[in-house]
């Protein structure tokens, strides 16, 4: 049975499983097309044409709705649009109405000797009995400078995924729901033999590679906050949450 109503309800279905198909996770997407599956039963359709009319009752915005809110919906339904136009069938393609950004991050970027700087101040880092993380840390952070992963890609990695005698890191399930493999260059390779060798003496395949005693993963919160302790041994201003380097 379709989870959708009315006479593009086939149609929708097609449409969601072809953009799953493409790595898309399509969650959000669907809620907004049964909302128009069900606007569709309001109007006499005799065959599935995205009419004119209709994109302008989708377009419409409502009362108590922001113009970010709106402008996803159109987005949704154009993309829908341009599917029915590839399938062969009529569409009236909704204009995007894309709200104006202000962007007012500036990114920071550092210099060779401020890097020095990081690495040593993270191999500082006192070590303590009921912590793993000033042991991971020098790891973590030449992770992300090396292979220029995301923090949420390094800290999900599992013992499986690091590649000590090859080199290479095996990131799963990343942004679109892609795989890829990224390189280590032979110094990183070999750091990370050594905290494996430290920190997983039984070589378990599925625990994460950077983990607290227990066995939870390392969170993002607890790198971030060990991150600005580096930077002000480094001497690096961090300038306030969201504004600093990262």
């Amino acid at each position: 049975m379709s989870d959708y109503e009315g006479i593009f309800a086939d149609l929708l279905t097609e449409f969601v499983a072809f953009k799953r198909s493409m790595g898309f996770k399509y969650v959000s997407e669907t809620y907004e097309l049964r909302r128009f599956a069900r606007l569709t039963t309001t109007f006499s359709l005799e065959r599935p044409v995205l009419t004119d009319e209709l994109v302008d009752a989708w377009s419409a915005q409502g009362p108590m709705e922001g113009l970010r809110t709106r402008s996803r919906r159109i987005y949704v339904l154009r993309q829908f649009a341009l599917f029915l136009n590839t399938m062969g069938y009529e569409a009236s393609i909704p204009i995007p109405e894309r709200p104006t950004r202000h962007y007012t991050f500036v990114p920071y970027i550092f210099t060779t000797p401020e890097l020095d700087r990081i690495f040593t101040a993270a191999d500082r880092l006192m070590p303590c009995h009921r912590s793993t993380i000033p042991l991971a840390m020098p790891i973590v952070l030449r992770m992300l400078y090396g292979c220029g992963l995301r923090i949420s890609e390094a800290l999900n990695l599992e013992n499986r995924h690091v590649h000590r005698e090859s080199g290479v890191l095996e990131i799963s399930q990343s942004k679109f729901g892609k795989d890829r493999l990224v390189p280590m260059s032979p110094s990183l390779t070999e750091v990370c033999r050594q905290y494996a060798a430290i920190a997983h003496p039984d070589a378990i395949a599925d625990a994460y590679f950077f983990a607290h005693l227990d066995g939870r993963p390392l969170t993002q919160n607890n790198v971030y906050r060990r991150f600005r302790e580096v930077l002000w041994q480094s001497g690096i201003s961090h300038g306030g949450k969201g504004k600093g380097p990262r």
